[in-house]
């Protein structure tokens, strides 16, 4: 996760219909042996707190806002 190949933000799901929802997601997208490893996060007072990981199987996880790309 120290040099990851995208970064998003987005909100959570829950909240998708929430026009005021805020995006306090961080999408962390890492390719490893042609697969992309997605790892959610939220930041949670000063820390960034890791909330689950899984195996991207569409491309839905690119909805939110582009931070970084490699």
């Amino acid at each position: 996760m120290s040099d990851p190949d995208e970064v998003g933000l987005s909100h959570e799901r829950k909240d998708a219909n929430n026009r005021e929802a805020k995006l306090n997601n961080w999408i962390i997208i890492k390719y490893y042996k042609e697969e992309a490893i997605a790892y959610i996060c939220k930041i949670e007072g000063t820390r960034m707190a890791f909330k689950l990981w899984y195996v991207v199987r569409n491309s839905k996880i690119h909805s939110g806002i582009l931070v970084k790309r490699k």
